[in-house]
């Protein structure tokens, strides 16, 4: 899995630390091109589209 992720809000974004995993990244920290830091958690997912 990479470190990096594009999200249309936060732009690119690197995961600096997972705190739960299962298949992927469930709950983990990360940070944008600016420096500012998100908690982000995994709440759903569909055939097109991951909450």
């Amino acid at each position: 899995m990479s470190n990096s992720l594009q999200l249309n809000i936060l732009g690119n974004i690197e995961i600096i630390e997972v705190y739960e995993y299962y298949d992927e990244p469930c709950l983990f920290a990360c940070k944008n091109g600016s420096g500012q830091i998100f908690l982000v958690v995994w709440i759903d997912q569909t055939k097109n589209n991951k909450t």
